[in-house]
């Protein structure tokens, strides 16, 4: 039998259901097949369950979602429960496919890996929440869904280095992510701004956070003291491990060589100058998306020695195959004006400093390498000209290496034809382009169909190369010129482009309509609602 697949955000029923026709029930991310019967099956009283294969955490999640109708909940057998998960690890091969089926014998849940099982109790849940409940009986309609993603990577940004939040807002949009179908979260926890990850070794690190991150608003605020906050290693764990409990993998970014002006100011040593930098938030007005000179002194063995510590102990509190080291915004002069780092360049055959920088990543790479992890940075670590800064030249850029294979590709700036130069050396690329995908831009800059229409595959990128498009990624950078400094402000960035982006990675193109998806997020909005998530309304 084929997997067969459970949608998620199920709503708004047409006349047609009646009729049994195709394709009458908008969701959001939509299906790849839907297909919906004449007839329901009631939840009411008690209501028992069935699991076939091994999915603790994804009963205990179903248990929780038939508790909270205020059924009493029963385990019992395969052939005669209400509701039967199944892992069938002969049916796909793509362990976030699944399948969802309700029909007048119950509800079956299906999938080859325990990902896609979770997606399927994710879609009931919403199911569930989008059904007119009459009293104490709930009657789901009949309904046949094949569904698998079209990317393997749906990704947000999350910037805590400039604008902590603390873990209870993590933790709720962990849940919001979850029930999208995105599957990875990019937990952006340094900076020149702010340190906010405990390193053991390095414990000076974390109290080096201003709350002046965004504005002088923040100062006045109830929670300023907040905003000077950081992550110890426990709550590192305790973040991982609800996001893994809900198939979100957190990929860890820690900034270098640039935005390094928190960690030079705590120990001078690691930069150029060998001097304390100075924090960007202690100047009036507070500058936050200015480029700062202050960058890592690559060429100095005590500063490599310190990036290696910091990597081992972030690889040791996160679950991910992937270290994103940021590699973004490179100012060279103070580089170019140490006698030092020119030697070291010159010793090493390096043409450039754009060279001096491509050396340093593809170091971290090997070393990420050895521990079994792969090495992750935005597209200024191919070594291109991405900004043309005053100070800089072509001269600057001259290479004489390649990036390491191995390394993924943030695209994020530039022509787009860099993807197709980036995916013809073989590289991975996750598309993220700022014009785009950044959730701190406006919504005049982005609105929710610019968002929606976003294709991370560009239409002249060679076949043979459009599987290097690994997926995308949208930014919710904590300096912007909407000053996140409040959870309102920050949700309303995020909701409800978020449920576009979320389409955009995991809905094939020949099923996504803006005009369907519009419908489906008025459902959306009722949860966010519930749950007081604040969203941009339109």
């Amino acid at each position: 039998m084929m997997v067969r697949c459970v949608l998620l955000y199920l709503a708004l029923f047409s006349s047609a259901y009646a009729q049994g026709q195709e394709n009458t029930i908008t969701m959001i991310p939509y299906p790849d097949k839907v297909r919906v019967e004449k007839g329901s099956f009631r939840l009411a009283g008690t209501v028992t369950y069935a699991v076939e294969g091994e999915a603790k955490n994804e009963t205990a999640h179903l248990v929780s979602l038939l508790e909270k109708l205020e059924l009493n909940v029963k385990s019992g057998s395969a052939s005669a429960s209400d509701l039967l998960l199944k892992i069938n690890s002969t049916l796909c091969k793509n362990p976030e496919a699944y399948s969802l089926n309700i029909n007048n014998q119950g509800i079956v849940i299906e999938a080859g890996a325990n990902p896609g099982l979770f997606y399927g109790i994710q879609t009931l849940s919403q199911l569930i929440a989008n059904t007119t409940k009459d009293g104490n009986e709930l009657n789901l309609p009949f309904v046949s869904i094949e569904d698998s993603p079209r990317f393997t990577w749906r990704a947000m940004v999350l910037d805590e280095a400039r604008t902590f939040h603390g873990k209870d807002v993590v933790k709720q949009l962990i849940d919001e992510l979850a029930a999208l179908k995105i599957n990875r979260l990019q937990w952006h926890l340094t900076d020149d701004q702010g340190w906010r990850i405990q390193i053991m070794k390095y414990p000076e690190l974390v109290h080096i956070n201003s709350p002046l991150t965004l504005s002088d608003d923040i100062s006045l605020s109830a929670n300023a003291q907040l905003k000077k906050g950081y992550y110890t290693q426990a709550e590192v764990r305790e973040i991982v491990q609800y996001a893994s409990e809900r198939y979100i993998t957190i990929i860890p970014e820690i900034e270098m060589p640039g935005h390094a002006s928190a960690a030079i100011a705590t120990y001078p040593y690691l930069g150029v100058t060998k001097e304390k930098a100075s924090i960007p938030v202690h100047e009036k007005p507070v500058k936050v998306t200015s480029i700062y000179p202050d960058i890592f002194d690559v060429t100095d063995t005590r500063t490599i020695t310190f990036l290696h510590d910091v990597l081992d102990e972030v690889a040791s509190l996160f679950n991910a195959e992937v270290i994103h080291i940021g590699g973004d915004e490179v100012n060279f002069s103070q580089w170019k004006e140490s006698s030092a780092v020119l030697s070291f360049m010159k010793e090493k055959n390096l043409a450039s400093p754009a060279a001096l920088q491509l050396w340093f990543t593809n170091k971290m790479s090997n070393y990420l390498l050895n521990k079994g992890i792969r090495m992750m940075g935005w597209n200024d670590i191919m070594g291109q000209n991405l900004h043309h800064y005053e100070n800089t030249s072509t001269n600057d850029f001259k290479l004489n290496d390649e990036l390491a294979k191995s390394t993924i590709v943030h695209f994020w700036k530039g022509d787009p034809a860099l993807i197709a130069e980036t995916a013809k050396k073989g590289h991975d690329i996750v598309n993220a382009h700022h014009l785009f995908t950044y959730l701190d831009y406006t919504y005049e800059a982005i609105p929710l169909e610019k968002a929606y229409e976003f294709e991370p595959v560009p239409s002249d990128l060679p076949l043979k190369d459009q599987s290097k498009i690994i997926g995308l990624s949208c930014q919710m950078w904590g300096g912007s010129v909407c000053t996140i400094e409040s959870i309102e402000k920050l949700h309303r960035q995020i909701f409800p482009r978020i449920a576009a982006y979320a389409e955009v990675g995991w809905t094939k193109p020949m099923h996504k309509d803006f005009a369907r998806f519009g419908s489906a997020l008025a459902l959306l909005k009722q949860g966010w609602d519930e749950r007081n998530i604040s969203y941009q309304e339109y």
